[in-house]
């Protein structure tokens, strides 16, 4: 396709008169601004995918400090053994945010502190298997609950 298939495509003349120049600059022109317009669309549509990335990478990290700050606060509870209010925490943390491990691990805690220690082992047993990398941290837990029931279930009197 040669500039004279163009010119009768775009119904321009061909011959190169006043009137078909000024034609073809017009032509050009409009060519350079739907570029234009094309390129500037381009970067509007990257800009506002940067933009709802970096909300979304600004969401994730308040979210991690949130759980970092609710791990912090049940963490301190148990530590000065306000377990009750550990475990109430910790136990609506689960309900909002089920599928954190975090949170099923300080309440499977709350509960061992609490003396609830099936309803702890349950806890343990679930991180283990939703976490099999904490299989180190949770197998002393597991052994203090064994021991705890074992010890506390009935005696034989001699």
């Amino acid at each position: 396709m040669n500039s004279s298939d163009i010119a009768l495509f775009l119904h321009l003349p061909s011959t190169p008169t006043e009137a078909g120049l000024l034609q073809w600059e017009l032509f050009f022109i409009c060519c350079v601004l739907i570029g234009i317009f094309l390129v500037l669309s381009f970067l509007a549509v990257c800009f506002f995918k940067m933009i709802k990335a970096m909300n979304q990478m600004g969401n994730q990290v308040e979210g991690q400090d949130g759980e970092r700050q609710l791990r912090e606060k049940i963490e301190d509870l148990l530590a000065t053994g306000k377990v009750v209010d550990a475990k109430r925490i910790a136990e609506e943390w689960v309900a909002t945010r089920p599928g954190s491990i975090q949170a099923r691990w300080l309440l499977a805690q709350s509960n061992y502190h609490v003396g609830e220690l099936i309803d702890a082992k349950k806890g343990f047993l679930e991180v283990r298997e939703l976490a099999p990398n904490w299989e180190v941290s949770i197998t002393p837990w597991l052994d203090r609950v064994e021991d705890k029931i074992s010890s506390s279930g009935p005696k034989v009197i001699k």
